[in-house]
Parts: structure tokens; C-alpha cells; sequence
């Protein structure tokens, strides 16, 4: 397969993805990835100490809480403790 090929097959395909921790790494990726297109769940394993983040406050500096606000109202980002939701 050739790079335009590629291209054309990634352009297509649908553009979901999990990220497994909603901390000061996952949360930026998860809303980065929302941000361009791609759709997503976020898992975390507990609640506490912070709650999920469509839940509270931001806890991470890389995060606007205007783009967080807007991934979630678009229905591109879901943070949820239920890790049953990285199965789809």
C-alpha cells in the first residue's frame, strides 16, 4: 500500500480511542485527541482524591477548562470510572 493509500484508509476509519487515567498526562491527551476529531472515553480507576473531570474542577495546568468544556458539550470526551467502556 502506498502512503496516499494509508492516508485515505486513516482518513476514513472511525476515529475513537480510550486513555486509561485522566491525571496530568492522560487528561491532556484525551482532550488533545477530542480537540482535532477523534472521539473518546477516558477511564480512571478511582474518584478520589479528584473527581472524574466532567465531574469537578480541572486539576491539570494543560487543560483549559474552555476546551474541556467544549469537548464535552460536542460529545467528543467522556471521563467515567467504569473501564467496561474501553472494551468498545
Amino acid at each position: 500500500m502506498n502512503i496516499d493509500g494509508l492516508r485515505l484508509r486513516i482518513e476514513r476509519a472511525p476515529r475513537a480511542f480510550g486513555v486509561i487515567g485522566q491525571g496530568y498526562v492522560g487528561l491532556p491527551l484525551a482532550v488533545g485527541f477530542a480537540r482535532v476529531g477523534f472521539t473518546r472515553d477516558g477511564s480512571r480507576q478511582r474518584s478520589r482524591p479528584r473527581p472524574c473531570p466532567d465531574r469537578g474542577p480541572v486539576h491539570s495546568p494543560d487543560v483549559a477548562s474552555e476546551a474541556l468544556a467544549e469537548v464535552l458539550r460536542e460529545g467528543r470526551y467522556r471521563a467515567t470510572t467504569d473501564a467496561s467502556v474501553l472494551e468498545r
